[in-house]
Formats: structure tokens, C-alpha cells, sequence
């Protein structure tokens, strides 16, 4: 029952039973002032009457019947139970007690015992509409859907101008696939009142569903001008911005809806699916994860979760910590670089276990920053999980963002950092080193990585070209595709492909991380060809000297680390011989590295 009825039977209850027993005329009185006010919605002063009431007459039935009206309004379904009960247990023969007894009991779930309390309402007034439309919704709860229809037909017979008898047949209809029946239901309500909010939405449900956007869309904006905080209403005309191809317009509907209703599951599970569609990542985790709290066993949800969280964490970041020579490595270069009460720097935190590997060396605190926040929360977790709550603090943040004495005390003696990609430089290392060398290093801080090296190879590798390039298919000249291949190198693992190395690896660039200012290069380099062959391509690795000791590598081996390499493609395959000496053209940006064979 819907608080414009339970306001109304509030009235008839007044309207329609006899004087209270042992009340007196002051005491009445005062109940019909709370009562303007209980129907005006001012609750809380009607509330306060109610109960002084009840102090000088506590058995008062009236005051009683009309508080738990008024509880039950206000969310207090337990408490309105116990006040209604005392009513009847003071007038038994009340058939609007005992209506609103089983509207109490309907809504706690207690179905079987709210069915027995409508038919007693109605076994005391045989024309009681609002009885005998919430016994049929009783029924319908209670999944005996024939009683159900049997029920609000005959209401809807018997009461053919009351429009909550069609409405609750339309929604009943619904629920069983006669979307016919409800329609016309639905309609008959609009009839017989036309402000009807709810009816308007459930129309517009079934004419999107039947293929009738334009028709939805008109019944769905009725109900908003008639009730504009109506949620259910902004859940569905999202859904049909949605299907109408404007994502845009309908993600404001979604977020009003959760906003009116915020235990509304539908509504945050169809903002996450808007916000992934425009890109909004995070956003969208968020909406998911609180349509899982609402429902945990909503598998769409959970799959719209997985879909976002790979999104924000990339794949690599498994392989990453799974790499136990990079690990290995990292961790032996960290050990030898930590100082007594040192304080460390890590960019680009990820997962923290470079941060847990500076804590476990000794130093005094950690200060990770990471730029996605799921991520950066959860290596705050990681973290305290071992141990280490009160050394790492890991910031939500990009270094750029760090302020010094807000985000860190003091200046860090060491930098710990992986931003490196296949291509090296792709991560923006260069830059991020030299702000913090300018802004959160003390002057004779260490760096770890302290620099590379970059090598370039020539191979032949057709299976390599078939990843980014195509030429003819099934006997057609599909090569306008090629287009849309990669402007950039591929990121592959070499071994993974039949290949043929056609030359040594040559030394291409060096880079100092510890010089303050990098700059731009271009060079042409001779690289001797080994073996005859089809240049498809200029292989880029790295070897990343972590300390003037140790080094990681990425050339290709039988066991690679989780970095790929980097292959940049040749537009035209070339023909080499052994012997020769390839032209090799190169230069970088401080951003970005490009190789190609030099034009003869």
C-alpha cells in the first residue's frame, strides 16, 4: 500500500468506526488535529500527538491504530505491528485495524498471516476495495498467481473507477507474460486516473520491450512530470536512452535513480554497464561492486566487475610479479641501494612489492604512489596483510601530483621504479626521473633503475607481419585494411613466433637515469647482416642496469622476462645478404623510440 493510501485509510479509519472506547472529547480532538497533520505528511508533530495521547489513555484504540500507521509509513514495520495489535486487542471488530495489520505483515514477509488478516477486513466490510486488491497482491506474493487474478479481476470488476484494482492486475498480468492483458490493464488505469505515475512506467516497460521506443519514451516522461523523484521511472528511461544509442543521456537517469533509490540494484548495475560503455573505468567498478552488496548472487554484475577490473589492471601486472628473475634481480639491487633510515620513493607502485622489498631491506618508511586507485588500494591491503602497515604508505597518485610535507615529509634518499615498458621509454621514465630528481629526491639520492641500454636486431618473421598486415584473403585484395595497422611498433614475444635473426644485436641508445636533463637523439647506425634473409622488421630489447652490478634483460631467450620486445614493422619488406652492412636509422624523442631500415 502506497503512503497517498495509507493516509487516506488513516482518515476512513477516523471517518468510518465508531467513538473510542473510554475516549473523551479533548482526547478526540486532539487525534483529529494529528490527523490533519499525519495527512498534511507532517509526521513528526503528528507522531508527537499521537503519543501524548497515549501517555493519559494507553489503551486509547484510535491513538493506537493511527501511530502504527504512522510507523509503518516511517520504516518502523516492527514497532507499527505491536501499536496496531493493542488497537485490536482493544476493538477486534476494526476492519481497518485489521487491514493495516496485514499491510504490516505483507511487507515483513509474514504472507501467509497477512492473507488471513484481508480476509478477516474482509468478512467485517464486505466493500472494502483496498482489502480486497492487497489480499490479490498477497496472493501474488505468496506465488499463487490463479488466486491472485481471480482476486484484482473481481476487484477491478466490482470497482471498475478505482485505478489501483487495473494497476495491480496490469503488474500481475506482467509478471506472467500477458503483456496483452497488462497493457490493457494498465491502460484502463490511465483512465480512470491519469496521474498515475506507476501505471505510466509499467506501461512504458511493456512497449520497449514490444519494440516501441518512441511510445516508452512519451509514457516514461508522463511519469516523471507527474512524480520527477520517482526512481523506477529514471531506471527505464535510461534503459531506453540507452537503446536509442544515447549513452550520455541516459547515464543522468541511472545516477537520479540510485541517488532517489540507493538500494536500488537494477539502477547501479545499469550504471556500471553505461559507465564502462564511455570509458569511465573506475566509475563503473564502483557501480558494480555496490549492485553486489545489494545482491552478491547477481552474476551480471560480477561478470560487468570482471569486465571493469581488467580494464583498470592490465594482464601484465600477473606476469610482472610472477617474474622471479626481474623479482630476483629487483630485490638484490634494492638490498644493496637501502640505507639506514633511509626513505624510499616508489613510482609507480602497482601491486607494492618493490615497497615491500625497501621495507624488508630496512629502510625507514615507503611512500608508493600509484595512479589507478583500485590498484593503489589494493597494495595498501597487500601490504598490511604483511606486515607492513606502519612502513608503506602507498598514495592514490601520480609523483607529479606529490607535495612535499603534505604527501611526504621529507626529500626520499632512493627511488625505486619500473616504468618501463617494451619500447623502454613508453611509460614516460625519462620525465617522471627528472621531476622527481627536481622536486622529491634529495640531491644525493640513488636511483634504482640507475639507466639502459638499448639493442636493435633485424629479422624475417612472415607470421610476425600476418599480426599487424594483411594483403589478400579467401581471393580477395583486402590491403586498403592496412590502414589501420599499428603506427607504432607490436609487442610480442619473439620466441613465440617462427622467426630467422638476420644480424647481430647492435647498440642503439644509452640512457643515464641519474643525468638531469635527456635529450633528444637521431643517429644512422651500421648493423652487419649475419644471414640472407627478408627484413620484416627491427627488433628493439633493453638490458636495465638496476646498479653498476646487476642488470635484467629482454633480448629474446628461452626464458623471457614478463617484458616482450619491441618489433617495429618494415612498410616493404627488404632483401638482405650476409655480409652486408644494414643502414639503420634511429632516433627517440626522450618519449619514444623509432627504428626503420634507412632508405637506400
Amino acid at each position: 500500500m502506497n503512503r497517498q493510501q495509507r493516509r487516506q485509510q488513516a482518515r476512513q479509519s477516523r471517518q468510518k468506526e465508531s467513538q473510542p472506547q473510554g475516549g473523551d472529547g479533548f482526547s478526540d480532538q486532539r487525534l483529529d488535529d494529528a490527523l490533519r497533520l499525519h495527512q498534511r505528511g507532517e509526521l513528526e508533530r503528528a507522531e508527537a500527538i499521537y503519543r501524548n495521547v497515549l501517555r493519559q489513555q494507553p489503551d486509547h484504540p484510535d491513538a493506537l491504530h493511527l501511530l502504527g500507521v504512522l510507523r509503518h509509513q516511517r520504516g518502523a514495520s516492527e514497532e507499527a505491528l505491536g501499536h496496531i495489535e493493542r488497537s485490536l486487542a482493544a476493538k477486534p471488530k476494526s476492519p481497518d485495524a485489521t487491514y493495516n495489520l496485514a499491510d504490516v505483515l505483507l511487507s515483513l514477509g509474514r504472507t501467509a498471516e497477512a492473507i488471513q488478516h484481508f480476509q478477516s477486513a474482509l468478512s467485517l466490510r464486505a466493500d472494502f476495495p483496498e482489502a480486497q486488491i492487497s489480499l490479490g497482491v498477497a496472493y501474488r506474493a505468496a506465488g499463487d498467481m490463479e488466486k491472485a487474478l481471480d482476486q484484482l479481476r473481481e476487484a477491478a470488476a466490482k470497482h471498475p473507477d478505482y485505478a489501483e484494482a487495473h494497476y495491480n492486475l496490469g503488474d500481475t498480468l506482467r509478471i506472467q507474460n500477458d503483456f496483452t492483458g497488462a497493457k490493457a490493464a494498465f491502460e484502463k488505469a490511465l483512465e480512470v486516473r491519469a496521474d498515475f505515475s506507476e501505471a505510466e512506467n509499467n506501461l512504458a516497460t511493456i512497449l520497449r520491450n514490444e519494440g516501441d521506443i518512441e511510445g516508452a519514451a512519451r509514457h516514461i516522461e508522463n511519469a516523471l512530470r507527474i512524480n520527477p523523484d520517482f526512481a523506477e521511472a529514471h531506471n527505464n528511461l535510461g534503459n531506453i536512452r540507452k537503446s536509442e544509442g544515447a549513452i550520455e543521456d541516459a547515464i543522468p537517469h541511472f545516477e537520479q535513480a540510485v541517488r532517489l533509490r540507493p538500494d536500488f540494484t537494477e539502477a547501479h548495475y545499469n550504471l556500471g554497464n553505461a559507465y564502462l560503455a564511455t570509458g569511465r573505468v573506475d566509475a563503473s567498478a564502483d557501480a558494480f561492486k555496490k549492485a553486489l552488496v545489494l545482491n552478491p548472487d547477481l552474476e551480471n554484475a560480477r561478470g560487468g566487475l570482471s569486465e571493469a577490473q581488467q580494464r583498470q589492471v592490465p594482464r601484465w601486472h600477473f606476469a610482472m610479479m610472477n617474474d622471479r628473475a626481474r623479482n630476483e634481480a629487483y630485490d638484490q639491487a634494492i638490498r644493496k641501494s637501502v640505507t639506514e633510515n633511509a626513505t624510499v620513493l616508489d613510482i609507480g607502485a602497482g601491486g607494492g612489492l618493490l615497497s615491500m622489498m625497501a621495507a624488508r631491506a630496512g629502510a625507514k618508511h615507503v611512500y608508493g604512489c600509484e595512479t589507478v586507485t583500485p590498484i593503489a588500494d589494493m597494495a595498501t591491503r597487500i601490504a598490511a596483510e604483511n606486515g607492513l602497515a606502519e612502513r608503506i604508505t602507498i598514495l592514490p597518485k601520480h609523483s607529479y601530483s606529490l607535495k612535499m610535507g603534505e604527501d611526504l615529509p621529507e626529500p626520499a634518499d632512493l627511488l625505486v621504479t619500473e616504468l618501463l615498458n617494451a619500447g623502454f621509454l613508453g611509460e614516460g621514465i625519462l620525465q617522471v626521473i627528472q621531476h622527481a630528481r627536481a622536486n622529491l629526491l634529495k640531491p644525493d639520492a640513488k636511483i634504482v633503475p640507475r639507466g639502459g641500454t638499448v639493442y636493435a636486431m633485424l629479422i624475417e618473421s612472415a607470421e610476425l607481419v600476418e599480426e599487424d598486415r594483411v594483403n589478400d584473403a579467401a581471393g580477395f585484395n583486402v590491403r586498403p585494411f592496412n590502414e589501420f595497422a599499428s603506427a607504432e611498433y607490436l609487442t610480442k614475444r619473439l620466441n613465440a613466433y617462427p622467426h630467422k635473426i638476420l644480424s647481430d644485436s647492435a647498440e642503439v641508445f644509452s640512457f643515464d637515469f641519474l643525468d638531469a636533463r635527456p635529450m633528444p637523439e637521431t643517429k644512422e647506425i651500421l648493423v652487419p647482416v649475419t644471414a640472407d634473409g627478408l627484413c620484416h622488421g627491427v627488433l628493439l630489447w633493453f638490458r636495465l642496469n638496476l646498479t653498476d652490478e646487476i642488470s635484467l634483460e629482454t633480448k629474446p631467450r628461452a626464458e623471457d622476462t614478463h617484458w616482450h620486445q619491441a618489433i617495429y614493422l618494415e612498410e616493404t619488406p627488404r632483401p638482405l645478404h650476409k655480409g652486408e652492412n644494414a643502414r639503420l636509422s634511429a632516433s627517440h624523442d626522450c618519449r619514444y623510440i623509432s627504428l626503420k631500415l634507412a632508405s637506400d
